[in-house]
């Protein structure tokens, strides 16, 4: 039955189109989680396709949920749980934003992990956990999880080895990630983000209030949070909940389930930093075990409590799948929720049509005069407008901020060049290879101005960029 209501729920997702970097999907380097670039290489190119393996991996959660929950909870706990993991508004974000489906996939191959330990086949666990290290490496919680697990409820020693080979296999996935996200450029996190380590632990508090509180009362979603950063007292009741869970850990009680969540959302809200101190979707597996924790809270519950509550959480799927279809709906909201942020007004703009998107951005300018991704955004809008001169003028402001972007010295180079500056566009395009040799924006333009230009073979470009190119 819950999988029916989800189905219900989510199957205009189907009609939404790409949002925020879905679109890199195309571009980037799959150099982590190679299950999740698998299915995104064999999903083609149409939104409708992307969105659809995303609703069924959802449904499959869904199933498996009850599958895995009804074998260690007592059947009505297992009902309530599913239900609220199938519906609960927090769950869109997962389910409707296609650069999310590594949570998906991973959720999937971490219940199927728990479902078979819970039938006795540890080994198979162990298969199911390097599947899910293989989609997305926030499963280097699992081993974690199924320590907590051996320890409330059976505390059998052969259950440390194959234990052991899931933490070997994490600290391995583990450190080639922290490798990664040091070494790629632009990855945002690890020491590319915006916050050291400790900045990041400082600030992962009051997230884990924000995610609880959106819980209970799902009111202020956005797919864009604004969360101060800084040491806060939030952490004093974050603590004391989990203390607290510890006095009712034992036979898999609430408080085993309380602790299971905090688990899983150590690898996003311990010290790994990243650009973003939020996101809704970082709790789609952690909502399993806050499913299950309810699920026993409501298990004594009547069966018109049941429909009440999936009726009121079916009205709120349904109202977040709304907003999620609409690209114009969601930044709007995120503007509307986050008034501090530049990254939503920008967003907005680009969903918007260009005369409209003009005063967003001049509002962007506001906020952050000296930021150069508002100033190329607003050139790239007025070139749309075909007002070269006022391009200029905002791609020259850009390249004032950031003098070695090659990013910046080929977007005034198109400016110069609607404005039959030939010359000096050329000049900017061949600054722009100077700078980054694999620019293909620059080389693209030098192209069109007649002035084509070897490919270096250590340029990373798709088929269809030297295809453009030749």
């Amino acid at each position: 039955m819950e999988v029916l209501f989800a189905a219900a729920v989510y199957c205009t997702a189907l009609l939404a189109p790409f949002t925020f970097d879905d679109f890199a999907i195309f571009t980037a380097e799959p150099v982590t989680r190679p299950l999740t670039w698998l299915t995104f290489r064999l999903n083609g190119q149409h939104p409708a396709a992307f969105h659809a393996v995303n609703v069924g991996l959802h449904l499959l959660s869904v199933w498996l949920c009850r599958d895995t929950l009804r074998r260690i909870l007592p059947a009505r706990a297992a009902m309530f749980a599913t239900l609220i993991f199938a519906l609960h508004p927090i769950q869109s974000e997962a389910v409707h934003y296609v650069w999310a489906r590594s949570t998906l996939l991973m959720t999937v191959f971490a219940l199927l992990a728990i479902r078979d330990w819970l039938r006795g086949r540890h080994w198979w666990t162990v298969v199911w956990c390097a599947l899910a290290l293989g989609a997305k490496e926030e499963a280097v919680a699992l081993p974690v999880f199924f320590a907590l697990l051996h320890f409330s409820i059976s505390r059998n020693a052969r259950e440390w080895r194959p234990i052991g080979a899931m933490f070997a296999m994490s600290l391995a996935a583990g450190v080639y990630t922290l490798r990664m996200a040091n070494s790629i450029a632009g990855s945002q996190a690890g020491a590319q983000a915006l916050y050291t380590p400790l900045q990041y632990l400082a600030s992962e508090g009051l997230a884990i209030v924000r995610y609880v509180s959106l819980v209970f009362v799902p009111w202020g979603q956005t797919v864009d949070h604004d969360l101060p950063a800084g040491w806060s007292l939030a952490w004093i009741p974050v603590l004391a909940l989990a203390g607290f869970a510890l006095r009712h850990f034992r036979q898999a009680a609430w408080g085993f389930w309380v602790l299971a969540a905090l688990v899983f959302l150590l690898p996003t809200s311990s010290i790994l930093p990243t650009n973003d101190l939020i996101a809704e979707r970082r709790m789609y597996l952690p909502m399993v075990a806050i499913a299950a924790a309810l699920g026993l809270w409501a298990q004594h519950r009547s069966q018109t409590t049941y429909k009440v509550v999936g009726l009121i959480l079916l009205l709120l799927a349904a109202g977040r799948d709304r907003v999620w279809r609409d690209n114009t709906r969601l930044w709007t909201e995120a503007v509307e929720n986050s008034p501090r942020k530049l990254r939503p007004r920008v967003q907005l703009a680009r969903a918007l049509p260009p005369t409209e998107a003009i005063p967003v951005l001049q509002s962007a300018k506001d906020i952050a005069p000296d930021d150069p991704g508002v100033a190329s955004e607003l050139g790239r809008t007025y070139l749309a407008l075909n007002r070269p001169a006022e391009a200029l003028q905002e791609f020259g402001r850009a390249l004032a901020l950031a003098p070695g972007s090659a990013e910046a010295m080929s977007n005034r180079g198109v400016a110069l060049a609607m404005l039959k500056q030939d010359a000096a566009a050329k000049a900017d395009f061949e600054r722009a290879l100077a700078a980054d040799a694999c620019s293909f924006e620059a080389r693209l333009n030098l192209k069109r101005l007649g002035v084509p230009t070897p490919v270096p073979p250590n340029c990373r470009y798709t088929p269809e960029q030297r295809a453009a190119l030749q």
